[in-house]
């Protein structure tokens, strides 16, 4: 069985990404864990509610494969959280962030961003200031239909290609447009043989200019998803600013769904 972990902080503002993780449990048959680090006994009672969302949505409480876990080791948060993360070994990640400032990625960074530098599992990343998803609010349904894929290089192309079928497939999505963007120079980028599972429509961009996290978060505008496959921080530039994925994840008003190589 697949397994989804929500990670969460108990603070304000990670309610759309906690919906978007009952409804892929709810639409994949997953199971769905909401991971916090370090609480106090009384934490449990104020860990996310995944009945509440389902009874919103007309379905019986129950529905999905659902537990809440509050796990402690370290003294730090982070390190707990991706200690529990190890342990739970899951299928994907989600994960909020609360904040956008520049600053606070030189300073540290966001816990979501610390989970997408240390896990191998795909981690679906939700800014702070998120306007659009893949999953109506109003039942869950499944509103995915056109995802960005940044190619940088055809490995990473074709990494992120493979987790759009497959986050895709687990939100039943029947139809969608997949753009191929591809900025300033760039190696021949892999087709996408067709299989079984959701309909995607790839098509491909090619955009002149160096700007290449600008470009990404401007053709990303109408986007239900971006997609992008990293190597974490392997430059200078990346520690201090963030690496591509950090950049456009702070700047897009959509999910971004990290994928590790």
């Amino acid at each position: 069985m697949t397994t989804i972990v929500h990670t969460t902080d108990l603070l304000h503002g990670d309610d759309v990404a906690f919906e978007h993780s009952v409804a892929l449990a709810m639409s994949s048959g997953a199971s769905l864990v909401a991971l916090h680090a370090n609480g106090a006994a009384q934490v449990a009672d104020r860990m996310p509610d995944a009945d509440a969302v389902l009874r919103r949505w007309g379905r019986e409480p129950g529905t999905i494969h659902y537990r809440t876990e509050v796990h402690t080791c370290c003294e730090d948060a982070i390190d707990t959280v991706l200690d529990g993360l190890r342990t739970l070994a899951p299928d994907l990640v989600v994960a909020a962030t609360h904040d956008r400032g520049i600053l606070a990625r030189i300073f540290g960074g966001s816990g979501a961003e610390a989970i997408a530098h240390n896990v191998t599992a795909p981690v679906l990343l939700f800014p702070a200031e998120i306007d659009r998803g893949f999953v109506t609010s109003a039942d869950g349904g499944s509103t995915m239909r056109r995802v960005v894929v940044p190619a940088g290089d055809p490995e990473s192309a074709r990494a992120a290609l493979e987790r759009v079928r497959w986050i895709a497939d687990l939100t039943k999505a029947e139809e969608v447009e997949v753009v191929l963007l591809c900025v300033g120079d760039h190696d021949p980028i892999p087709e996408l043989e067709p299989r079984d599972g959701a309909r995607l429509h790839v098509t491909k961009q090619i955009v002149p200019g160096h700007d290449v996290c600008g470009e990404i978060v401007e053709h990303s505008r109408d986007a239900s998803l971006v997609v992008m496959a990293t190597r974490g921080q392997d430059s200078v530039s990346d520690m201090l600013m963030g690496s591509k994925t950090d950049r456009v994840f702070h700047r897009v008003g959509c999910p971004v769904l990290s994928v590790r190589l």
